[in-house]
């Protein structure tokens, strides 16, 4: 039965992905990811489906294989709106931002799906919400838009703060040191001084 079977790939992809396997995480979800859309429609069915394909994006990232990193949370972001799920909509939104970052485009197909998450989750008091300011401000800061990404960076700080949550708090710092390390070397590189206040 598919539905016994899918936790059974799910383990073992997650279990090669521990030893650091290259292809063998991707073969074990995308044959849980087949078993999961083979079931009748349900609610079980679809987190099971958007589990599956988070996993995947992320094994596709890890692996740098971008284009499929970025088609799978896309596919992700669509089936999270569908069923109206903004926390989903964030986390798949965040992974392609992720994804698209090893390109190095200043250009990236995912901002609107970081537009769209950010307005889903509102005002929420999130990590999710964390995560996404976060790394939407770095997004900002590498496309050259300074003043939006210093707000963004400074509200997911703030937030993180005050959710008291030590990994969404590190994220934040993280990516705006990462954004002011990158624009220093950038301006360096051009034979041009910088003065920037973190």
């Amino acid at each position: 039965m598919p539905e016994q079977a899918i936790p059974y790939w799910m383990k073992a992809g997650e279990r090669a992905l521990g030893r650091s396997a290259y292809r063998e995480p991707l073969a074990y979800f995308d044959r849980a990811l087949t078993l999961a859309r083979s079931l009748p429609e349900s609610p079980a069915r679809t987190r099971q489906i958007l589990d599956l394909l988070f996993l995947l994006g992320q094994t596709h990232s890890r692996n740098y294989n971008v284009s499929e990193a970025l088609q799978t949370f896309k596919e992700a972001f669509e089936l999270a709106r569908a069923v109206d799920s903004p926390a989903d909509l964030a986390r798949a939104a965040v992974g392609a931002t992720v994804a698209e970052t090893f390109t190095g485009a200043r250009a990236l197909e995912s901002r609107p799906l970081m537009e769209a998450a950010l307005a889903a989750l509102g005002e929420a008091e999130t990590v999710e919400r964390s995560r996404l300011l976060s790394q939407f401000s770095y997004q900002l800061w590498m496309s050259g838009n300074f003043e939006r990404a210093d707000a963004l960076s400074h509200q997911a700080i703030d937030l993180a703060r005050r959710l008291g949550d030590p990994s969404a708090l590190y994220d934040a710092l993280y990516y705006r040191v990462l954004a002011f390390s990158s624009l220093v070397q950038i301006a360096l590189a051009d034979g041009e001084g910088c003065e920037i206040a973190i």
